[in-house]
């Protein structure tokens, strides 16, 4: 790479930029979004140079087959070739998706520019202090289908009576798993220990048998559950955002990629396990 023309040459510094190799060289580090987007991210302070601060996300990282160089002259030998020290070499170029990469990146953000961090680095030890949002996030993700192959059990709701109300406006209502928005003609029910909560026509209609006079029992539906083993939240089918805690919640599966959240004294009394 050396004996390709440099990019730059000046201050006592020797750079190749951006070089294409033709095929790809790595995964670039860097990745653009707007400056909106980025300025939800989570903040991390760059542990080499000046120490900047910067955004950065969970994910995976773009294959590139371009590569950079950057190299310090320490003079020449008595041949008169150039003795250059390495300052680093990096997948990747000068520019993202075609935002050019500012020189100091405490800019990076500004422009929309942020760094994605592996899974496997993101549950790395080196980056707790700073990145316990990225490690809940990941948790998150855990609810699958796959998460249920075990320590799951079959269960069904008892055929116990429940009031409804059918939503005349938009709403918020705070249930044990955080608040959770309704639309007009939502089902808002009350639970055997007066909890509130919400569902769709559509989705009562396939979960509920209508006893009339406000009131409606549940379908007996063979479904699949499993106590959290870990923090997080799940997003239910209907738009609504569930957290639940380890040891404290069963995640109740609905149906492929569907799931609930039911506190365990709730779950212990509204559900049989067989």
């Amino acid at each position: 790479m050396i004996n390709l023309p440099t990019s730059e040459q000046a201050g006592g510094r020797v750079k190749w930029l951006g070089v294409d190799v033709g095929t790809p060289i790595g995964k670039m580090g860097v990745k653009l979004s707007t400056p909106e987007q980025v300025a939800n991210m989570t903040d991390y302070q760059m542990p080499d140079g000046k120490k900047e601060m910067v955004k950065v996300d969970v994910g995976e990282r773009n294959p590139t087959s371009e590569i950079s160089l950057i190299t310090s002259e320490l003079g020449e030998l008595d041949s008169g070739k150039q003795v250059l020290s390495l300052i680093t070499a990096f997948p990747g170029g000068t520019n993202v998706d075609g935002v050019e990469l500012p020189i100091d990146r405490g800019q990076f953000a500004s422009k929309g520019l942020y760094f994605m961090i592996t899974k496997s680095n993101a549950l790395n030890e080196t980056f707790n202090k700073h990145l316990n949002y990225l490690k809940k996030k990941l948790l998150i993700e855990n609810i699958t289908d796959d998460w249920f192959k075990d320590g799951s059990f079959s269960t069904y709701k008892k055929p116990a009576v429940e009031q409804y109300e059918i939503a005349t406006e938009d709403g918020v209502l705070k249930t044990l798993e955080g608040e959770q928005a309704y639309k007009k003609g939502y089902y808002v029910l009350t639970g055997p220990k007066g909890e509130k909560y919400s569902m769709p026509p559509e989705k009562f209609n396939e979960l509920k048998d209508d006893l009339g006079n406000g009131k409606c029992s549940p379908k007996k539906i063979m479904k699949i559950a499993k106590l959290a083993d870990h923090d997080g939240s799940v997003q239910t089918s209907w738009g609504a955002k569930l957290d639940y805690t380890a040891g404290n919640d069963y995640i109740v599966k609905h149906g492929p990629g569907d799931y609930g959240v039911v506190k365990k004294d709730i779950f212990d009394t509204t559900y049989v396990k067989s």
